[in-house]
């Protein structure tokens, strides 16, 4: 019995692998580079820190259609967050893409260039 909920356990959790994300690529901010490389698993947000500011990266997986990138790049001050910008980017499999951020009035603008790998 004991042997099956161990091999039921490791399916369950082997089955994660299977629809995994791997995203390789930079962050741009003002001629300062950050390498991205990040495998997604479901429901899960990556996170880099650049100094003071914070990029969210998410893939957001539609049936069907292509997978989205969901980005968010935040301004830490002191205790606070301020949202620069957010948006949604398309992505293809195996090509490398450049998406451009338009900063907040102040603010820098972005590049993130990434690639996504099917893993």
């Amino acid at each position: 019995m004991l042997k099956i909920i161990f091999g039921l356990f490791l399916i369950f959790n082997m089955s994660s692998l299977f629809a995994c994300w791997k995203i390789e690529g930079t962050f741009a901010v003002d001629g300062e580079t950050w390498r991205i490389n990040h495998r997604f698993e479901d429901k899960k947000e990556f996170f880099l820190t650049a100094h003071d500011l914070i990029l969210t990266l998410d893939l957001i997986p539609k049936e069907n259609k292509p997978l989205k990138l969901k980005y968010k790049v935040d301004h830490k001050k002191e205790t606070t967050l301020l949202l620069v910008s957010e948006g949604e980017e398309e992505l293809k499999e195996g090509k490398e893409q450049d998406i451009y951020i338009k900063g907040r009035a102040g603010y820098p603008h972005y590049i993130i260039t990434v690639k996504l790998i099917h893993i």
